[in-house]
């Protein structure tokens, strides 16, 4: 069981509503579970201390959903990408969102591209169970972008065996100057002229090929921008010479083969990239918070 005072929790909460500055009222509309720091604490517990009483939709009909973001005037929509994927499918943009906040796990460019279309305004959050929101990006420029760190946090990024090129590592959070330095065990990098943190995903799930590493989410970013492509995920797979391979599960709009996939990314990434095995699936698994688990779909693949 991983424990926070009271007192972190409050400066969160301060820090974080200083992002609202002198915005005119702003109604949250909650989608996700409040038995989570992501719809507890910046969609409750903050609205709560700027005035305001969120709406907080319990209903697990996505039409219920829909409808109160349609009769709620100027909402802010707390939500994760695999929720607001259903409500696009529904029709959301057709009803718009005033503001959409999203956390959990980062969007597909695609889906970061049609978010923007259909709201006035995006933010992404990034976080962690043991600190709660440490970034948001108020416009995010790539599903990768989460922004810059809330006021009483510090970020650093430490080089590790996984990844040290680019200025990647492992994302390291500091409480207000504190000397305890908490270890996300995510991939990220911090723009030193911009302050901006980008994060790529879990440090568990880069995929080793032959001593070259792979970050999922760059693959994923490749094959979503292919036409006719609704989703997609990618994953380690192992392999008898190379020890781990990349392995492409994606759900398809209309009849495509993989080999269509595979020639896609060739021309586009580096030949250790690009997936050895494509899987064209009817759906990508999930768990029930919307998230999808590699871990899972790696024993999946296994058992």
């Amino acid at each position: 069981m991983i424990a926070r005072s009271w007192k972190l929790v409050d400066q969160e909460i301060e820090h974080y509503n200083r992002l609202f500055g002198e915005m005119p009222y702003e109604q949250p509309v909650i989608l996700v579970p409040v038995s989570h720091s992501f719809g507890l604490i910046t969609g409750t517990l903050a609205s709560w201390a700027r005035g305001i009483q969120p709406t907080i939709v319990q209903d697990k009909n996505p039409k219920f959903a829909l409808h109160m973001i349609k009769t709620t005037k100027d909402p802010i929509v707390y939500t994760v990408p695999f929720i607001y994927n259903v409500l696009d499918a529904l029709g959301i943009g057709k009803v718009g969102c005033h503001k959409v906040v999203i956390s959990g796990s980062p969007p597909s460019e695609t889906l970061l591209n049609r978010m923007k279309v259909q709201s006035d305004e995006v933010w992404q959050q990034y976080g962690c169970t043991e600190i709660g929101c440490i970034s948001v990006s108020k416009h995010p420029s790539s599903h990768t972008d989460v922004g810059k760190p809330l006021g009483h946090l510090e970020i650093s990024i430490r080089p590790n065996d996984h990844e040290a090129e680019d200025g990647k590592g492992e994302i390291m959070v500091t409480l207000g100057g504190g000397p305890k330095v908490i270890a996300t065990k995510d991939l990220g990098r911090m723009n030193s002229e911009t302050g901006l943190l980008q994060m790529y995903g879990r440090l568990d799930d880069l995929i080793n090929v032959s001593g070259l590493k792979v970050i999922p989410s760059e693959v994923e970013a490749v094959i979503g921008r292919m036409p006719g492509i609704r989703e997609t995920v990618v994953v380690k797979t192992d392999h008898k010479i190379w020890g781990e391979a990349v392995r492409a599960l994606v759900v398809a709009a209309s009849p495509i083969e993989a080999q269509d996939v595979r020639s896609w990314c060739m021309h586009q990434l580096p030949a250790f990239k690009v997936p050895s095995v494509i899987e064209v699936v009817a759906e990508i698994p999930k768990m029930p918070s919307g998230k999808v688990s590699r871990k899972l779909l790696q024993e999946q693949e296994r058992s």
